[in-house]
This record gives C-alpha cells, structure tokens and sequence, in this order.
C-alpha cells in the first residue's frame, strides 16, 4: 500500500467479513436455543398446571370413595395432550391419621427425570 493512501486491503475486508460471520453464526445459534427453551418452559407450565389440578381436586373431594376421604393406592389417566398423570396416597405418612399426596405428571418422550411432582400431606 502507497504511504498516501488510504481504504482498506482485499485482505483487511476478509478479515473483517469472516469475523461478522462468525459472529452472526454464534447469535443464530443462540435463537434456536433460546426457542427450544421456551417451548420447554410451556410444556412445563402445563405440566404442574395439570399437577395442581389434580392435587386440589384430591384435597378437596377426595377419592371418591366417601366425602374427602383418600384412599391410599396409586391411580393414574392420561390428559387429551398426552400427558399422564400418576397420583400415589400413603396412608399414616409422615404421622398417624395423615395421608401424603404425590402427584407426578410426565409428557412421554420427554428427557428422564423430567416431570412435574406435587406433594402435599392432609390429615385425615
């Protein structure tokens, strides 16, 4: 390059364009994540939202099997979306006369380990 002159070389303007693009990448890349996680964070909203129903309508109406009484066992259903839906009663846990309530809903195909668990534990 002459002494006078001044702009930048083909070899400078590469440079330059090659680091953009590599920055651009990282950030697309980040978008994807980002989207992934979001609709993860849904489906888990769902999940406990479901969990809770369940859990409330168990402490408030029971069973079934007489008027708020919980009957120790394990039941579960599947939701429309296909989640299911597994509750666990223990009965004299962690006291005589209590009864805990696990509630756990799992969305098939979803990483092991990953549900929504509610506990909750009601004296009889």
């Amino acid at each position: 390059m002459k002494p006078n002159q001044d702009g930048n070389t083909l070899v400078e303007v590469m440079i330059a364009a090659s680091l953009m693009v590599v920055g651009l990448l990282g950030v697309a890349g980040l978008f994807g994540r980002a989207l992934r996680e979001n609709l993860d964070s849904g489906q888990m909203t769902a999940e406990y939202a479901y969990a809770q129903e369940k859990l409330e309508t168990l402490l408030t109406t029971g069973t079934g099997t007489g008027p708020g009484a919980l009957t120790a066992g394990t039941y579960q259903d599947t939701a429309p979306g296909g989640l299911v839906r597994t509750w666990v009663i223990v009965a004299n846990n962690p006291a005589p006369n209590t009864r805990t309530v696990v509630v756990t809903v799992a969305r098939p195909g979803a990483p092991a380990g990953r549900v929504a668990r509610l506990v909750a534990v009601r004296a009889q």
